[in-house]
């Protein structure tokens, strides 16, 4: 019977597989309980259409553990003739990236978007790895690698993949930041959503709106709007479903604490003023009303 070409892993290697599985688990948890846990939040509030709640601890667990099984799966079906082992780790890291590559129009469906055609070639790339990685043999090196030059090697395969995952998910800045004010607004927690810092490039009318409510709840809103940065004028003080709209709070909730829902298509002043007028207004709308004569 002909031998395989490809050989199982060293047995010297094992330090590298626990390390880049220690490196692994505390990047992912990290990603997705510290930077990624708002988004996907909102990405789960509005798939299920609010029937379920995204809870940071746990989903970062149970993501983290799905994909150091899916990694395990890897290993087992490749037979562990991959001599890098960190090259295992690739298509828990693609998915991962696909799973935080986030739309900020994601409430008009979900889309797969550029992963319909970077995803086979990038398969087909680390295919391709793979297949080298596994016809190489330690007796074609001119000397025997140290368990250091192997750890560190694996090491930097690792540090590859984050910057892969950094590149292709959502880092949107603005929405990031979007994010974590409306998952505070929607949780009630008004004082922490407004100790949210901006970037200076925040140029968001949503934001302006999640500002003016959480103000408006603490009723302070005609005596600090204006202490912030404001864009998007006195349209941008109530959702319209387009360039201002929430995706995590329901958009008649803010209308019915301000006064009540209208099925019209208005303006920002417009409506406050027919409200005014008819007398549905509340307490907040005078605060609402000022704001947009002054911006």
């Amino acid at each position: 019977m002909t031998k395989s070409i490809f050989t199982n892993r060293g047995n010297d290697t094992w330090i590298a597989e626990i390390a880049c599985a220690i490196v692994f688990c505390i990047f992912t948890f990290a990603y997705l309980f510290f930077y990624q846990a708002d988004l996907l939040t909102m990405e789960q509030h509005v798939l299920s259409d609010g029937l379920t709640k995204y809870n940071r601890t746990i989903g970062a667990v149970i993501i983290t553990a799905i994909l150091l099984l899916l990694q395990q799966g890897v290993d087992a079906a490749t037979k562990r003739t991959i001599k890098m082992p960190a090259l295992t780790y690739f298509p828990p890291a693609m998915l991962l990236a696909m799973l935080t590559d986030i739309s900020p129009s994601i409430d008009h469906g979900y889309s797969i978007g550029k992963w319909a055609w970077l995803a086979p070639l990038l398969l087909t790339a680390w295919g391709g790895a793979v297949y080298v990685s596994a016809r190489h043999k330690d007796s074609d090196s001119p000397k025997q690698k140290t368990i250091v030059q192997t750890i560190w090697e694996n090491i930097l395969a690792m540090a590859a993949l984050y910057i892969f995952i950094g590149a292709t998910a959502n880092t949107d800045r603005v929405f990031h930041e979007r994010m974590k004010m409306e998952v505070m607004v929607a949780e009630g927690k008004y004082k922490d959503a407004l100790n949210v810092k901006t970037s200076k490039a925040d140029k968001d009318s949503t934001i302006t709106m999640l500002r003016a409510y959480a103000l408006a709840r603490e009723g302070k809103m005609g005596e600090r709007l204006f202490e912030y940065r404001v864009y998007g004028g006195s349209e941008a003080l109530l959702p319209n479903g387009s360039t201002v709209k929430s995706l995590l709070l329901p958009k008649y909730e803010i209308f019915r604490f301000v006064a009540k829902p209208t099925v019209e298509k208005m303006g920002v002043t417009q409506y406050l003023k027919w409200m005014k007028k008819h007398r549905y207004a509340k307490k907040p709308l005078r605060d609402y009303l000022l704001c947009a004569y002054l911006m």
